[in-house]
């Protein structure tokens, strides 16, 4: 289905830009903290800290 395509397409982007959010709320530009974009905010935070 088109739309679960997108739908996953959006939720990756939305994940990385939350990860990617965080890395930089915690002044931490790291090839680890880019790793971590997906929405699971625990492992985030853990890499980001």
């Amino acid at each position: 289905m088109p739309g679960e395509s997108k739908a996953i397409v959006w939720s990756f982007t939305i994940g990385a830009a939350l990860g990617l959010t965080i890395c930089i709320l915690f002044g931490v530009m790291d090839v680890q903290c880019y790793g971590t974009g997906t929405p699971n905010w625990n492992a985030a935070l853990q890499v980001c800290e």
